[in-house]
């Protein structure tokens, strides 16, 4: 995908770090953190839901159990 390479790309010459590369299990994600995982960024729900982001295992890790929907915003590719 052209426009994702393209993304990607001026986000990592960019120096910012608002993503991390992958997802980490159990990781403390704070809402409206944002991760790339499998090659699409999600973004975790702000309050009340926020901690579901942090719970270790794969009960809420994107596209695993029907529950990620419950922490995570998939917000591309749309």
């Amino acid at each position: 995908n052209i426009l994702y390479n393209t993304f990607w790309d001026n986000y990592k010459n960019s120096g910012c770090n608002f993503y991390t590369d992958t997802y980490v299990d159990g990781y403390p994600y704070a809402a409206w953190d944002q991760i790339i995982h499998n090659g699409i960024i999600y973004e975790c729900k702000p309050w009340p839901v926020t901690a579901w982001c942090q719970v270790g295992g794969s009960y809420y890790e994107p596209w695993v159990w029907s529950t990620w929907t419950a922490a995570w915003i998939e917000i591309w590719p749309y």
